[in-house]
Order: structure tokens, then sequence, then C-alpha cells
């Protein structure tokens, strides 16, 4: 995440569609509300 997440941070990601976790995260929950995903990330890599 380039230095601007400490390891353990929690993300919300919204996008219109279902995603795969970047490299460095975890999904903890997705969820779909209507045509908008929400995916609840842990970053789990240092950086």
């Amino acid at each position: 995440a380039g230095g601007w997440l400490a390891r353990g941070a929690v993300v919300v990601w919204e996008e219109n569609a279902a995603q795969t976790p970047p490299a460095g995260f975890s999904a903890l929950d997705t969820r779909r509300y209507g045509e908008t995903w929400l995916t609840l990330l842990l970053h789990d890599a240092d950086g």
C-alpha cells in the first residue's frame, strides 16, 4: 500500500462488481447492496 496504511488497517472497498483483493490484503467480508459491492479488506502486509 505504498506506506499509506499500517499493517492491520481495515479498508472499505466499493465497486460495481465483486473484486479479488490485491496483494497484501485479505477479504474480511463481501456484501452486495443492489448493484454495489462492498468488500472489507484487512491490510496484512508491511508497507
